[in-house]
């Protein structure tokens, strides 16, 4: 049992959580209905929004940023190379690890994406009470943050 929780509240705790990853492997079908999957692997649109967010990366730290392994971003990158959504920039911090950035026909995909992404949204969430969303956001950003601290402690 969880440190000053009910057993109530743990089961609620547990399928909250169970509930959350099987709605997010939905969601990744859904991309992949919409055009998500530009590469064979999937995750262009997860991607795409993280080096139009951070700026350019390497291999390495997109694969520790997206929880997968190197390997896999690189075939991606590889795809999406390509198809002219991104290229590869000289490191100046390292010969051998070159940064991957967003070209402007990625941040054109990525907009379109977005626009698809957020009309199947609308239309799922068209019913639900938005003043939920918040609290859950909350909830989410907070275990999400605990994981990270907790990931980083068995890691680093």
């Amino acid at each position: 049992m969880l440190p000053y929780v009910s057993q109530a509240a743990e089961s609620e705790i547990e399928a909250f959580v169970l509930q959350l990853a099987d709605v997010f492997f939905q969601f990744r079908r859904l991309g992949q209905e919409v055009g998500s999957i530009s590469s064979k692997g999937g995750g262009t649109w997860g991607l795409l929004r993280l080096l139009a967010t951070d700026g350019p990366l390497t291999v390495p730290e997109i694969a520790s940023a997206r929880g997968v392994s190197r390997q896999h971003i690189q075939m991606v990158v590889n795809e999406l190379i390509e198809q002219d959504l991104l290229v590869l920039l000289e490191n100046p911090a390292h010969k051998r690890s070159r940064h991957v950035a967003i070209t402007p026909p990625g941040e054109q995909y990525l907009q379109e994406l977005t626009r698809r992404f957020r009309e199947e949204l609308a239309d799922l969430m068209g019913d639900v009470d938005t003043t939920q969303i918040a609290p859950l956001t909350e909830t989410l950003r907070h275990l999400g943050s605990k994981l990270e601290q907790r990931l980083d402690g068995a890691t680093g």
